[in-house]
């Protein structure tokens, strides 16, 4: 037996697509705002910046522990690379584009992995994996009270500081965790558990 009358699913379903609308806005203005504010030419997003640098490296054949990595390969404020050699490979597309196409993708890559990640530990904090079966599961109705804490955990979540700088300094971090959280927390994935972790 439903839970919800048929007026009652028809505004609790209102209320769980208000809940993704406004946790999309809150998503996609906070990405629109970093967005704005990239700029080819500036220093800002100094994690990038280095990672862009290895790249470079490995294309030049240049060591990537070398003491003089940071001035060889034109590393902001002469930082070092001290990330795993396999890291470098992923990091030549970044490095083959201009510095401003770089950190629009690593923004929008950032984006992408901070709503799997989020998405990911609702589901998991509610125990309702069947929601990602289809768009109807995904509407399914939620309460209010459900809809609030989502859309606060949303807002909170977002200008933490943690993915705050994560985009800011254009780092890896959100993509590493929303990689992690695919592996463990979803109960069935189509490839080998620890693939990407």
């Amino acid at each position: 037996m439903s839970r919800w009358s048929p007026e009652g699913t028809r505004a609790a379903r209102w209320v769980t697509l208000a809940t993704l609308a406004a946790t999309t806005v809150v998503f996609a203005s906070f990405i629109l705002v970093r967005l704005l504010g990239v700029h080819g030419d500036d220093l800002g997003y100094e994690d990038l910046l280095v990672y862009r640098a290895a790249g470079r490296a490995v294309l030049a054949h240049h060591s990537l522990y070398a003491s003089d990595f940071g001035a060889v390969n034109n590393s902001p404020f002469g930082l070092a690379f001290i990330y795993p050699p396999f890291s470098a490979l992923l990091f030549i597309p970044l490095a083959i584009v201009p510095a401003g196409v770089a950190k629009v993708v690593m923004v929008l890559l950032n984006a992408a992995a901070c709503t799997i990640f989020f998405g990911i530990i609702v589901v998991a904090a509610t125990d309702e994996w069947g929601r990602l079966r289809s768009w109807g599961s995904l509407t399914a109705p939620i309460s209010v009270r459900t809809a609030l804490a989502i859309f606060t955990a949303a807002v909170v979540f977002v200008l933490s500081t943690p993915v705050q700088a994560t985009i800011l300094f254009g780092q890896v971090n959100l993509i590493l965790a929303a990689m992690v959280a695919l592996d463990v927390l979803v109960p069935h994935v189509p490839w080998p558990r620890g693939l990407l972790v």
